[in-house]
């Protein structure tokens, strides 16, 4: 969901096919990152993401998570696990699953990513696959783990207290024995209350023994189980409390594999995270800081000897080269929040040196690193700075990106021709592309569409098709994704329309454009089935929107006695053909909470067919 100027919310209609049940097949590569270096080589090109690369134990070949693309820049719940030679050739897919482990000569991963998890086994090839156990947990709880030698499983099992946590703005909390209905804007954390046990089992699901009791987890959420080298301890993440309240300080605990002599091993006032063994054992290295900043850390297994190896680095992942001598991470760029960075540096955070600096999707992280077994190479994904998918990639160790920012290298921009509607060739370049460009258009208007124009990907969509430019205007919006990262954005959009021949199926396509940077950032689509009924929104058909969705039983639930407001009552346009697509929305706010209420109301059939629910800041409403 976007928004389009003064507020107006539009969604899309979309009928998405079944996830895809063939093989991967390959798609045109668009922008990637080889022009860099000769040191850098693209693995993948399936059109969903491609990530988690895991290298097999003689790095040979690399083991990967692959979604399915199901059209329009979605994709389907369903993962599959898939192997490819160290150079990208052959690959296969082997199960459906996801989280691939390599033990020994023997892969381990889930089935599924919601409850009842199945950790399942096979070997390196697919063949013999077994399930092993069933757990009644989710990822929001636990990523089961598996012990170095692959005989035991560990994980958390979390359970509410029933209780809520509230965080006030004047940093006072306070406990609650329910969910409190509050003004979300005078609170800074709702909570609740969370505690976890921690269960170790044999991988065949027998022996299930308690190690570990009423673990806080209320502001930390859930981490994985790590286990040393010689599965003889295991680290977790924990919250530290602050007397009788809650708190955001997160601290990483170790005990014995069978649950004695815990200890906490950190102290750091905020963010203590993600910990990782060296090798041997002897060393753990992880990140602390805050949600702006991430650096990393290295101590002993007893929480000696701690030593800051990163200042301002923005960490987002890294990994230990097998031998343990040195450490690869990745970064937000301090000065640029689109642009990461992959560096490597000794292990005693000495001769850091920059591998590759790229933009990067602000709303997917990405650029997981996984060292090669014999430190030659580092394997990570790349998520485009234009669209959602993301490929694997290789790059060489040492090497050093083609400058120093390694800004992916765009052709110089020409101006376009004018058409007014124009029907696209089949062999479409930047060269042979031909629009008209309004003529009500700004200036910057203008370069604001032949910079859309440039992108490689809008290239694609338009390419043989009928397509003609609507209008520039400031588009606003956020999401947050897969791993509870929220992004937002508030930028010139181009809308662009692709017609069937008589105009009665229409997809729209809004690059949106950073200026500063003269690129495009982000691609959001419409698809428009069947226009029928006339363009204008009469008072009548306003009022009557209005009184079908307030009627409603499940409005009425959610607004009857409770400070709300309307918001707007508004139909949805198609510029091109002059002709309303879609049904009818009221955007209703409820002041207490925060909350907006978007009532898709069928004037046809006088009933309201869907409800959506999201949170809005004030500037929101405002607009």
């Amino acid at each position: 969901m976007f928004a389009i100027s003064a507020g107006v919310i539009v969604t899309a209609l979309v009928v998405l096919p079944s996830p895809v049940k063939h093989a991967i097949t390959p798609e045109p590569q668009l922008e990637d990152l080889t022009n860099l270096s000769e040191n850098i080589t693209r693995l993948t090109t399936n059109p969903g993401p491609d990530k988690n690369p895991v290298w097999s134990a003689d790095g040979k070949k690399i083991f990967f998570v692959s979604m399915p693309d199901i059209g329009l820049g979605r994709y389907g719940p369903e993962c599959y696990i898939c192997v490819m030679d160290a150079d990208g050739s052959n690959l296969t897919r082997l199960a459906n699953g996801t989280n691939p482990v390599m033990r020994s000569d023997k892969i381990f991963f889930k089935n599924k990513a919601y409850a009842p998890i199945d950790v399942w086994v096979m070997n390196t090839d697919g063949s013999d696959k077994k399930k092993l156990v069933s757990l009644n947990v989710t990822p929001l709880d636990s990523n089961p783990t598996i012990s170095p030698d692959g005989e035991k499983i560990c994980y958390f099992t979390p359970h509410s207290t029933g209780y809520y946590w509230l965080k006030w703005k004047n940093e006072t909390w306070t406990r609650f024995d329910h969910e409190p209905r509050v003004n979300r804007r005078n609170i800074d954390i709702l909570a609740r209350e969370t505690h976890a046990n921690i269960f170790v089992m044999d991988a065949n699901g027998g022996d299930k023994t308690k190690i570990a009791s009423d673990i806080d987890l209320t502001c930390s959420g859930y981490s994985d189980l790590i286990w040393s080298p010689n599965g003889k301890k295991i680290l977790f993440q924990t919250s530290t409390p602050s007397g009788n309240n809650p708190t955001t300080n997160f601290d990483i605990m170790i005990m014995d594999a069978d649950g004695g002599n815990q200890k906490r091993l950190t102290d750091y006032p905020e963010y203590d995270t993600s910990p990782k063994w060296s090798s041997d054992g002897k060393n753990i290295a992880y990140m602390s800081g805050n949600l702006s900043n991430f650096d990393i850390w290295t101590m002993n297994p007893d929480g000696g000897d701690k030593k800051q190896l990163t200042t301002g680095a923005l960490v987002t992942d890294f990994d230990w080269s097998l031998d343990g001598s040195k450490i690869a991470y990745n970064s937000w760029l301090t000065n640029d929040p689109k642009a990461k960075e992959i560096r490597i540096m000794d292990a005693d955070g000495s001769n850091k040196e920059l591998l590759l600096s790229v933009p990067c999707n602000p709303s997917r992280v990405g650029m997981g690193l996984a060292w090669s077994p014999d430190g030659s190479k580092i394997a990570f994904d790349y998520y485009m700075i234009d669209v959602v998918n993301s490929a694997i990639y290789v790059i060489d160790v040492p090497a050093m990106a083609a400058d120093e920012r390694g800004e992916i290298k765009r052709p110089t921009e020409t101006s376009p021709r004018t058409s007014e509607v124009y029907q696209t060739p089949d062999n479409l370049t930047e060269e042979s592309l031909a629009i008209k460009i309004p003529d009500q258009l700004t200036e910057e208007e203008k370069l604001i569409v032949q910079i859309a124009l440039k992108n490689r990907t809008v290239q694609e969509m338009l390419r043989g098709k009928e397509i003609k430019i609507s209008s520039v205007n400031m588009v606003s919006g956020g999401e947050t994704d897969e791993y509870g990262k929220e992004s937002s954005y508030d930028l010139p959009g181009v809308q662009i329309y692709i017609g069937n021949k008589d105009w009665t199926s229409i997809i729209e396509i809004i690059p949106l454009v950073d200026l500063k940077e003269r690129k495009v950032v982000r691609i959001l689509k419409n698809t428009f089935i069947k226009p029928t009924l006339p363009v204008a929104l009469t008072e009548n058909e306003k009022s009557d929107a209005l009184k079908i969705a307030l009627d409603d039983p499940q409005v009425k639930e959610k607004i009857v006695g409770r400070d709300y407001e309307i918001i707007t009552v508004m139909d949805f346009e198609n510029w091109v053909t002059g002709k309303r697509v879609g049904p009818t929305q009221v955007l209703i706010y409820m002041n207490e909470t925060g909350i907006a209420y978007s009532v898709t109301v069928n004037l046809t059939e006088n009933k309201v067919i869907k409800v959506g629910e999201q949170i809005w800041l004030e500037e929101q409403k405002r607009k």
